[in-house]
């Protein structure tokens, strides 16, 4: 997964000093709002670029792509991640084919074929006015008829930065992940249910977990129509993500609907629990399928010998079965209602993502040695060729069990918007429940 990058590309050789801070403040800037940067490597504004990046206390990248030239080394000392191409001048290509948005501050030929390139290559770019060169002299103009926009003259520093980040803003990902998801909604959805209720999706309802079937679908349209105008805007090709907690067999029912929504990618988080034989289906499931069956209110202590849905939430998952099958209630091995291996292999086929909800459906904030369970489920999904993002169980996390699971491999994870944790990090996509 990678962040958005912007190709910071300028003249060659000695530069002023006041050019050089003004671009050093540019390169800390965009790092500091989460964007890599790409340069072609050499000193001026690639020498700027590379101080200023320096500067920023974000852990971002910063690339160099030589030309092969001389020592480039000597000339930008600075650290960043080199590509030593031995291409000369060819190598701007790659510089601009590396990035998402352009920014040119002064430049001789060489950055005007640059700019040349990412206009040809419907690139977004921007010119640092007042800087000279070719930016000054291109900055609001049109190159030729290949493009409808302009190169967006900008006067200041904050400029740029409200530029890109009108193109790339953050949204749900912090840290700019991807660009190629759509930034602002990510939902999540539980059950789906088709004209009225019945008893167990009443329960479900109650709790929010339950979407009616042709609402869902009028709502992932609108989805993809809101994906589709933000890709023309930007010029992008992101899509969607909606998620699918806990394995519901219903959700197969959506399968066409997803076909003919190219801008939407449905992910399908599942717990362990669905690969193991018999399929055991989670505590929580089990308690709302007993009381939809006799009526019963999963809060009616009095009902259910003592025990709360609340109170069953507090417990570690084994410890929640136990109670459950001390009072009787029907461990539902191997339901229909839930998707088994060979559900998921097919959800899979039809390019479904299929991820992880965790080893355990319990606030893993608790357990001790999360950090080595967290290896061995890594292990897992890595076998089975599954997709090493996790959502939270019941969306509950915190900083030392984020780390934990982005050290063993998991380097997406989800939480709910509703669920109020800690602050989110990079790599951290909240999303909303819809119902």
């Amino acid at each position: 997964m990678r962040r958005n990058t912007v190709a910071i590309i300028g003249s060659a050789g000695l530069i002023s000093c006041e050019l050089r801070r003004t671009v050093e403040t540019l390169a800390c800037a965009l790092s500091d709002a989460g964007f890599d940067l790409v340069t072609g490597g050499m000193d001026g504004v690639m020498r700027a670029v590379a101080r200023g990046h320096n500067r920023s206390a974000r852990d971002t990248n910063l690339v160099h792509i030589e030309p092969g030239w001389e020592c480039a080394w000597e000339r930008n000392p600075h650290p960043a991640s080199t590509v030593r191409t031995n291409l000369g001048s060819m190598r701007n290509h790659l510089v601009i084919r590396s990035a998402d948005i352009v920014v040119a501050v002064s430049g001789g030929s060489g950055t005007l074929s640059e700019m040349a390139i990412a206009w040809q290559e419907k690139k977004p770019i921007s010119a640092l006015r007042g800087s000279g060169g070719w930016s000054d002299k291109l900055a609001d103009t049109t190159l030729d008829q290949r493009g409808e926009s302009t190169v967006m003259g900008c006067d200041t520093v904050d400029d740029v930065l409200a530029w890109a980040t009108r193109l790339r803003p953050e949204g749900v990902y912090s840290g700019r992940i991807n660009r190629d998801f759509y930034p602002l909604e990510v939902p999540a959805l539980h059950r789906v249910h088709e004209g009225t209720p019945t008893k167990v999706h009443q329960v479900h309802l109650r709790y929010g977990m339950s979407i009616e079937k042709s609402n869902l679908v009028r709502c992932l349209e609108g989805l993809s129509r809101r994906v589709a105008s933000w890709n023309r805007e930007h010029n992008a090709e992101t899509v969607a993500l909606v998620t699918f907690d806990d394995g519901w067999k219903e959700v197969i029912r959506l399968a066409d609907t997803f076909e003919k929504l190219p801008c939407l990618c449905p992910i399908l988080f599942v717990g362990e629990n669905h690969f193991a034989k018999p399929v055991r289906p989670l505590p929580l499931q089990r308690l709302y399928h007993h009381c939809a069956e006799r009526g019963l209110d999963p809060e009616d202590r009095g009902a259910l010998g003592g025990l709360t849905r609340s109170g069953l939430k507090l417990l570690p998952e084994t410890e929640q079965h136990a109670a459950l099958d001390e009072l009787g209630i029907n461990p539902m091995l191997d339901p229909e209602w839930l998707l088994n291996v060979e559900d998921i292999a097919h959800l899979k086929s039809v390019g479904w993502v299929v991820a992880t909800h965790g080893h355990r459906h319990e606030d893993l904030r608790k357990r001790d040695g999360l950090g080595k369970e967290f290896v061995r489920l890594a292990e897992e999904v890595e076998n089975r060729g599954h997709m090493p993002w996790l959502a939270w169980p019941e969306g509950q996390w915190s900083r030392t069990a984020y780390e934990d699971a982005r050290t063993a491999g998991f380097h997406l994870q989800f939480g709910l918007i509703a669920q109020l944790c800690e602050s989110s990090g990079e790599g951290m996509v909240m999303r909303n429940i819809w119902k």
